[in-house]
């Protein structure tokens, strides 16, 4: 007999990642909340590393991404240059 063992963090990771592609293959874009959780959440492992900067490429694409990227930059004393083309 053979028992199957699911790592629920992965059952739950590759969900969430099919739910963003679907998102994306609509036209759709994926809401700020998302981003801004899954951006801070690397830029913390990234510190925690000993990262000592980042390049956003494609990011923020709308003003509040870039106003809450400035105050989470501004909470976590990171220097922040935003390159803004309208």
């Amino acid at each position: 007999m053979v028992i199957p063992s699911f790592l629920t963090l992965e059952m739950i990771w590759l969900a969430f990642l099919l739910q963003l592609a679907e998102i994306v293959n609509q036209g759709k874009l994926v809401s700020d909340e998302i981003i801004i959780n899954l951006l801070s959440k690397r830029l913390k492992k990234g510190e925690d590393q000993g990262e000592s900067g980042f390049i956003l490429d494609g990011f923020p694409r709308t003003v509040k991404q870039a106003v809450r990227t400035f105050y989470w930059a501004m909470n976590n004393s990171f220097l922040l240059v935003l390159l803004v083309t309208i």
